[in-house]
């Protein structure tokens, strides 16, 4: 039997940033999707952690149901809105799992907002630029409207975001304001060391970056 399923909007930086929980009791765990996500790109993984604990999966600012702003994106600010909607939900403490795009968020999260976060899982996401393959970062600075929106409007990913986006029209804008965040120099090295939280970092055996990273 499916759990019920709760949604809602968390008033967070300017935005209402969407949200969706499964499951009841412990430590609530936040889930982050990876970049142009939604909560469907966990697939079941909510629901079947959601038998054990409660589960929240969020949206980011301008993915999936959460309204964009006019700002740029910046991790940092993605780090701040995930402590808001936590804070906003009534809650002291939780686990945070954020993937790719969201595990950049999830990082900074933690290393702005450590009383907030107990546990804390970082998936298929680097703590500084330089650690991605460099095929990969170049990647990153072709990443932008003008070279892809017409072949990624054929993607699943273009049909989960007009299906659901405040603005459907705005895809364009999440491409280039994401390639320029990805662009964008970063390095936390010096902050992920003071992070008092125990840290699980979890990889695939083909993913975009090196175990030496």
């Amino acid at each position: 039997m499916e759990l019920q399923l709760t949604t809602g909007y968390a008033s967070v930086n300017g935005t209402g940033v969407y949200w969706e929980s499964r499951g009841n009791g412990g430590t609530p765990l936040i889930m982050v999707h990876g970049g142009y996500g939604r909560t469907t790109m966990f697939g079941e993984v909510p629901e079947v952690l959601g038998r054990e604990r409660q589960v929240i999966a969020i949206e980011l600012r301008g993915h999936g149901h959460t309204a964009d702003t006019p700002k740029p994106f910046t991790f940092e600010e993605f780090g701040d809105d995930i402590a808001g909607v936590i804070s906003w939900l009534g809650f002291e403490r939780a686990d945070l799992l954020g993937c790719s795009l969201g595990g950049g968020a999830a990082l900074r999260c933690a290393i702005q907002h450590p009383a907030l976060i107990r546990k804390l899982v970082i998936v298929a996401a680097p703590h500084r630029r330089s650690a991605w393959f460099p095929e990969v970062r170049a990647g990153f600075d072709g990443m932008d409207a003008a070279s892809q929106f017409e072949w990624m409007r054929q993607s699943p990913l273009y049909s989960e975001y007009v299906a659901v986006a405040p603005d459907p029209d705005a895809f364009p804008s999440l491409i280039d304001k994401t390639g320029e965040l990805l662009r964008r120099p970063y390095d936390w090295s010096a902050e992920v060391k003071q992070l008092p939280m125990p840290v699980l970092l979890a990889y695939g055996d083909a993913d975009s970056i090196p175990p030496s990273a």
